[in-house]
């Protein structure tokens, strides 16, 4: 198949209900010049059968079968087999207008990333689009003062709105980190604006974004590895302390609760060690009002990570044992 444009990836598991959805609304696009990556990452439903019979029909569909091992193995698997010049990522439960490839081709112009907007929808079908600015960004606070900006919106940091370099890519052997079940998207995006100059972001809401959860579940998923990633990436990024703390407003307390639920799919350790350099300093900035927190902050003097793991465990058996006692 001759090199097209933009590589599109999809990964998908188990989503045999959307992800005819999916791929017919990127073979509906007005532009017809990208190659179409479905990467089954283990299914056990019919969702592989969907894809190969798509494969069948377009010889510009490839679908590629593999042992289930994550979403950002998924993603990595698409790049590798990526010819494109670009690269967009869409999600098996998210769809997209007709527009959206060609949307990123008009914007994209010289920048190294291009950032389009986003219906949110939520899980009772409410659907939400909040107005961006049309934009070229040429520093790394700059881009990072936005990216902050999306935060109060609910908008993801998401590889998913986004149209990639892939030279930048190579260039810097970047790929998902398969140890973050978590914000594994935007962890990636840190990195990529590590080694660009210019970001371009357009209002056009091309992408159907489905809306995770409310419910969030502390110490699978390796959070507090992926919020000290998080952490680490926006420091690499600035040295501009005010930009950092505004991060640190959003990731600094996941880090606390993350280390309060700690499970051993890592050692702790050298967890303890990162989150004594990247988040003790600034314990004071914790928001979160309740018990445990408040607890954590006022007796978190030390950047020790023994006194940091032993103080979490004995936060937590306080915390359990209060919940124990009768009201």
């Amino acid at each position: 198949m001759e090199n097209r444009s933009i590589s599109v990836i999809v990964p998908f598991y188990n989503v045999g209900q959307t992800l005819s959805a999916c791929i017919d609304s990127i073979l509906q696009q007005s532009c017809s010049d990208y190659e179409l990556l479905l990467i089954d990452d283990g299914s056990t439903d019919r969702s592989s059968e969907i894809a190969d019979d798509y494969a069948s029909r377009y010889g510009f569909i490839t679908v590629v079968h593999q042992q289930n091992r994550g979403v950002s193995a998924a993603r990595n698997h698409g790049l590798s087999l990526a010819r494109g010049k670009y690269v967009v990522f869409i999600d098996a439960d998210d769809w997209v207008e007709k527009d959206c490839l060609s949307s990123f081709m008009r914007h994209a112009g010289s920048s190294d990333i291009c950032i389009g907007n986003m219906v949110l929808v939520y899980s009772d079908s409410r659907k939400t689009i909040h107005p961006l600015p049309t934009q070229l960004f040429s520093t790394h606070d700059e881009m990072l003062r936005f990216l902050l900006s999306l935060f109060p919106l609910d908008l993801p940091i998401s590889a998913c709105n986004c149209l990639l370099r892939r030279s930048v890519i190579e260039e810097y052997h970047l790929r998902f980190d398969e140890q973050i079940r978590v914000c594994e998207d935007t962890e990636f995006i840190f990195r990529y604006l590590s080694h660009i100059s210019s970001m371009q972001v357009f209002g056009d809401a091309n992408y159907y974004y489905r809306m995770p959860s409310d419910t969030k579940s502390y110490g699978s998923h390796n959070g507090l590895y992926a919020s000290l990633q998080l952490l680490e990436g926006v420091y690499a990024l600035t040295d501009n302390e005010e930009i950092r703390s505004g991060f640190r407003s959003y990731y600094l307390d996941w880090s606390i609760e993350e280390l309060f639920h700690y499970n051993d799919a890592l050692p702790l350790k050298p967890l303890a060690v990162r989150f004594a350099r990247l988040c003790q300093p600034y314990i004071r900035e914790s928001r979160r009002p309740s018990f445990r927190h408040r607890l954590f902050r006022m007796l978190c003097i030390s950047d020790s990570p023994a006194y940091i793991i032993r103080l979490s465990r004995f936060v937590m058996s306080i915390y359990k044992t209060l919940r124990r006692c009768p009201k």
